[in-house]
């Protein structure tokens, strides 16, 4: 859902002239250092550490394909790459989590099957819980301290948007 607007995020924006000191392959991996930071904080249960540091962390997730964009500097490799840390930062995460809600295991797990239908047939984009849904929704319940709650609705929607995009997938390949 939050995709949709995406668009406004690309836009030909100055701020990028000034980001471009750093390669999408370097913000990549400062996504991955913060999410590294944010995980631990999460296993050591401060959720509301954990969330601000995640929410930077997913922040930067936002820029690094922008400044691709912006710069011309688009690849199929940065595109893989970013995906598969996006993969191992979400997964960090609800691995932390599990440690104290179980639920996390199952967040994770229904997490990873939206993302991984959409990388089988990039024509499935719908869903009411893409990465972006999902990141917003463990930021808020981090820093409001409904964490468990938050993973239950993160499972639930992820499970939804999982089931819909399996659904398109079949509309799409019979």
């Amino acid at each position: 859902m939050i995709s949709k607007y995406r668009k406004y995020w690309n836009a030909d924006w100055k701020i990028f002239d000034y980001l471009g000191f750093m390669s999408p392959n370097m913000w990549t991996m400062t996504h991955l250092i913060i999410t590294i930071f944010s995980a631990i904080k999460y296993y050591q249960g401060d959720f509301f550490l954990g969330g601000i540091l995640f929410a930077i962390g997913s922040f930067t997730d936002l820029i690094d394909g922008s400044v691709a964009k912006h710069f011309n500097k688009t690849s199929k490799f940065g595109a893989i790459f970013d995906a598969t840390v996006d993969r191992i930062c979400e997964g960090m995460v609800f691995i932390a989590l599990a440690r104290y809600f179980y639920v996390s295991v199952f967040a994770m797990a229904c997490s990873f099957i939206v993302s991984y239908v959409r990388a089988k047939d990039d024509r499935i984009k719908i869903g009411v819980a893409e990465s972006g849904e999902r990141a917003i929704l463990l930021f808020l319940a981090s820093i409001f301290n409904f964490v468990e709650m938050g993973l239950y609705i993160i499972a639930i929607l992820a499970g939804i948007t999982a089931l819909m995009r399996l659904n398109k997938a079949k509309e799409l390949n019979s």
